[in-house]
């Protein structure tokens, strides 16, 4: 398994409320597949990558029952040793650009 997420939720605190921007996704994908995330705009595309790559503000809150990267438990990884051994090295962000 490369990726495995299993009810992830992203909620955003802001000076009037709670955003929920991310609300219970699951996802595998195998290491042999191609993956294509599509959906309309708003939806919540963007967020769920930037929680996978703990690239998301100090006021979202990231929570998941699973959320495992080949053999790296991500909920247990101190962000050090995600930076050092997982980020740009396994796992990275290429963003769109007009």
């Amino acid at each position: 398994m490369l990726l495995e997420v299993r009810n992830l939720r992203v909620t955003y605190r802001t000076q009037r409320a709670l955003v929920h921007a991310v609300d219970g996704m699951d996802l595998l994908i195998d290491t042999d597949e191609n993956f294509g995330l599509v959906g309309e705009s708003g939806c919540g595309k963007s967020t769920l990558v930037k929680a996978l790559l703990r690239l998301v503000p100090p006021t979202a809150l990231v929570e998941a029952d699973v959320l495992r990267f080949k053999e790296h438990d991500l909920l247990s990884l101190s962000d050090a040793r995600f930076r050092r051994d997982i980020l740009m090295r396994e796992i990275a962000l290429v963003p769109q650009s007009a």
